[in-house]
């Protein structure tokens, strides 16, 4: 039986709870939670909303006014499920989501710690990490103003502000909420010191990052506090300092994922050492690690910048056989390795060659190409065929497009383009530093 089947035969048991004399309040919910359970493991949103039709259905099913829609526990999965955001999703379709999720927390009579934590989970994941520590802050007041149904943040909670506060760069509430934790006695959990060290990381508190990680016992410290740690030191350039720590981690036992070979390779491209990025890259490769989209990127700029055609050509073999010629934003960089290297034959093959998933980003990166081998011609003519297809260009895209006015001396188009630029696409000028 698939699993589609197997929920299904579940929500059909649901139904034939609620159809009964709905004395059974307590085994429905266990049930309905049970079910959109397993929609959130499997991310099946439509089933999760056929459930809950069928709750808003059957509202009040045990007759004496209990409804199930707004138990918190119920409500709670409904908001988890809602707030899910596939990478392959978002704008509108996204917001249409998080608003599911806000009515049901808004019909819950008196949202639990589940619930608050949910909601303030959902804003964060889906890009509102400003309304998340404002939700936390209404439940604050509320829990101030009703002793009676007091909530206390747990560690669930504290994680999403934390990676609230990781998002802003707030740093102020970040350690307001560390203070909190450590007077709720939740420091040594290790979700919640993996994403303080994170979040200090990110703001660019290095000493404190440092002070969560020492504070945490050698044996406590698991592969995500490691690459957290490592992360943050190459995020600000320390790549010395993250290696070292890298060297560390690897003689305690602990194998590395992904996440601190590609930082510790991006760290090294940011400082410009590129000959230490390929290397590390290599040692990538022989420790049999698998790169993905993050390694790509970093290593095809290395190759962009020392005009390493060949080593680039050979990333770019690796990336077809990983089957990620289709990520827009690779081919886009892929695009800038071969100008920069001289190549316009095999620009013009990453381009033409996959014409699905062809952005604004790709667009631009021809432009900006073509620009490098002072082919302005070509520039207006990829700047045509994007607007052709109804794509918004960017700042960057009109930079391109008026240097190229510029250098073949097109004044009038120049102005034209940046008349419309402003009152069409509503791109306004960068400023000078």
């Amino acid at each position: 039986m698939s699993e589609r089947s197997k929920l299904l035969e579940k929500l059909e048991t649901v139904i034939r709870s609620l159809a009964k004399e709905h004395r059974h309040r307590r085994s429905v919910i266990n049930l309905l939670s049970s079910l959109l359970q397993d929609c959130i493991n499997t991310r099946n949103i439509d089933l999760g909303r056929e459930a809950h039709c069928l709750i808003v259905q059957h509202d009040d099913i045990d007759g004496d006014g209990g409804s199930v829609e707004r138990n918190t526990i119920v409500g709670s999965y409904l908001i988890r499920l809602f707030s899910l955001l596939s990478p392959a999703t978002g704008g509108s379709f996204r917001g249409y989501k998080l608003l599911e999720a806000s009515i049901v927390f808004a019909k819950l009579q008196s949202p639990n710690v589940f619930a608050w934590s949910g909601m303030v989970s959902a804003l964060c994941e889906n890009g509102e990490p400003k309304q998340a520590i404002h939700l936390y802050e209404k439940m604050h007041r509320e829990s101030e103003n009703n002793p009676n149904h007091k909530v206390r943040p747990d560690g669930h909670l504290y994680v999403a502000l934390l990676k609230a506060c990781s998002s802003l760069e707030d740093l102020h509430n970040g350690k307001r909420f560390h203070h909190d934790i450590v007077g709720s006695s939740q420091d040594s959990d290790i979700f919640i010191c993996n994403t303080l060290i994170s979040m200090y990381g990110r703001c660019g508190a290095l000493n404190d990052a440092l002070s969560v990680f020492g504070g945490l016992c050698v044996k406590c410290r698991d592969v995500v506090s490691w690459s957290a740690m490592i992360a943050a030191l190459a995020q600000h350039s320390l790549c010395d300092e993250a290696m070292a720590l890298f060297d560390e981690m690897r003689n305690e036992g602990i194998e590395p994922n992904n996440v601190p070979w590609n930082a510790i390779v991006y760290g090294y491209v940011q400082i410009e050492d590129y000959f230490s990025a390929l290397a590390l890259f290599r040692g990538m490769l022989e420790s049999s690690k698998k790169p993905d989209n993050f390694t790509y990127v970093s290593v095809l700029k290395a190759c962009s910048a020392l005009a390493a055609l060949d080593q680039g050509k050979l990333i770019h073999a690796d990336i077809t056989e990983s089957y990620l010629c289709s990520d827009a934003y690779i081919r886009s960089i892929l695009i800038d390795m071969y100008a920069k290297c001289g190549d316009l034959d095999d620009v013009h093959s990453v381009f033409y060659g996959e014409s699905r998933n062809r952005n604004a980003v790709i667009w631009t990166a021809m432009m900006a190409a073509h620009a490098l081998h002072s082919e302005y011609g070509m520039v207006l003519h990829y700047f045509k065929g994007m607007v052709s297809e109804g794509l918004m260009p960017s700042d960057v895209t009109f930079v391109c497009l008026l240097s190229a006015c510029s250098h073949i001396g097109l004044v009038q188009e120049g102005i034209h383009d940046f008349e419309a630029m402003l009152n069409i696409y509503g791109v306004l000028p960068m400023s000078c530093p």
